[in-house]
């Protein structure tokens, strides 16, 4: 073949082109008119096909494709633009979106249809860059889908409004949310990420609200799925086996959250997703402790932290630092539990501003937390209360919580320390409560 004429060859690729174009193949079809170097049918081809590719979590592939098309081809069809703004949204590029968005507001295609799917965008790339406050502003002017609209642009949509409900402990409006408009959507191949996105959520719903043994029941099935379908390393996978790992921990089965893991850690991080990473390594830290690899469990935490800080997720900062906090004050080193601590109050102001402002409840409530392991590992029994009833002051929808039943049970620890009776009925509460959601760990 490669002795072939060079227009012989061209044709060959044409005509390669053709048939799989004719056969619904386009990602071979664009490829070979690539090569025939019919730039303009490459483009038709691939507008076809970029963004069901990274629907189908093929996020690698789909980011593969936008390297390969030449600069001018890219500007031909909005098409083409918007698919690449939204695999760029999803990812560690996210940052870039808003120059991505003024070029499709600039081109002479953009229309109302396309106004609607750079709100979409916008949203997903502040969902990967952890702005809630972000998310709220993209959505702004639409609070349901317009007429006509595609099932991934519904499903997306609801996605989106669901990490707001999930950001304000509104666990039940998640799943409700999600139940409405995820249902009706066909389980197809182009459907395959925002719907394991959609899983996550409910999955992360249950957690939050303390019930761990539904968080994996959900979880677990949908991770099982999408091995099947799209492999064990594929992003739909990785991002729901980062978050069963979670409620595995807690549910006291440490070698389950080892396996929904292994040989895919890397994978996860790479999605940069901020709550299946965060989840995933905090499982392996607490597993690392379990061992009594301590050095290791401090190992995978500060390589969290440095997560944090290359894609700028004060969020992710946040978790790090404070459970460092707790790791040295089981250990008894008070000094530095009080030194990371002051790194944490450095990030109040981070949350005061409006992209960050809705996870203002969560730093202060992990900032309590944290407070008060810092204070027990000192004794200073009176300023680990105040911390910690600081903590445990929550709504009652919030009450059953991971994060409230640790406080709710340092507190009582501290009740009991003071001398005080009434520790013994609030332990047992919380154990009660805790055995009610399957935690056992």
């Amino acid at each position: 073949f490669d002795r072939l004429a060079a227009e012989d060859r061209r044709g060959c690729y044409g005509r390669a082109a053709a048939w799989f174009a004719d056969h619904g193949q386009y990602q071979e079809a664009a490829r070979h008119a690539l090569a025939a170097g019919d730039e303009s049918l490459a483009v038709a081809h691939v507008s076809q096909c970029l963004l069901d590719i990274a629907r189908e979590g093929r996020l690698a592939d789909a980011h593969e494709w936008i390297k390969r098309l030449p600069a001018s081809a890219m500007a031909r069809d909005v098409r083409v633009q918007i698919a690449e703004a939204w695999i760029t949204a999803l990812g560690e590029d996210a940052a870039n979106v808003p120059r991505l968005i003024e070029q499709i507001e600039r081109h002479p295609q953009f229309n109302a249809d396309s106004r609607f799917d750079v709100a979409l965008i916008t949203a997903a790339a502040a969902v990967f860059r952890d702005k809630p406050g972000d998310v709220a502003e993209a959505l702004r002017d639409w609070d349901s889908a317009p007429p006509g609209a595609t099932p991934l642009n519904v499903v997306s949509l609801a996605n989106s409004y669901a990490v707001l409900a999930l950001q304000r402990e509104e666990n039940e409006q998640v799943r409700r949310r999600l139940l409405t408009s995820v249902s009706s959507a066909r389980r197809e191949t182009g459907m395959r990420l925002p719907l394991a996105f959609a899983d996550l959520l409910v999955g992360l719903s249950h957690l939050m609200d303390g019930n761990a043994g539904q968080a994996v029941s959900v979880l677990q099935g949908r991770l099982e799925v999408a091995e099947r379908e799209t492999g064990r390393r594929s992003s739909p996978a990785a991002m729901l086996a980062g978050a069963l790992a979670a409620p595995r921990m807690v549910r006291g089965e440490p070698e389950q959250a080892l396996a929904a893991l292994v040989d895919r850690t890397d994978e996860i991080a790479r999605i940069d997703l901020p709550d299946p990473t965060m989840l995933a390594y905090r499982t392996l830290a607490a597993i690392a402790m379990r061992r009594g690899e301590e050095t290791r469990a401090l190992e995978i935490l500060s390589a969290l932290y440095q997560f944090g800080v290359t894609r700028d997720l004060p969020r992710v900062l946040l978790v790090s630092l404070t459970e460092q906090v707790r790791l040295h004050s089981v250990q008894g080193r008070a000094e530095t539990a009080f030194e990371l601590l002051a790194q944490v109050d450095a990030l109040r102001t981070v949350f005061d501003t409006p992209a960050y402002q809705p996870f203002d409840w969560l730093y202060r409530r992990t900032r309590s937390v944290a407070a008060g392991y810092a204070c027990l590992a000192r004794s200073d029994l009176e300023g680990a209360e105040l911390a910690l009833r600081t903590a445990v002051d929550v709504p009652i929808h919030a009450r059953r919580a991971p994060m409230v039943l640790v406080a709710r049970a340092l507190l009582a620890l501290v009740i009991h320390e003071r001398q005080r009776p009434e520790a013994r009925e609030m332990l047992a509460e919380v154990l009660s409560l805790a055995d009610l959601g399957g935690i056992r760990s």
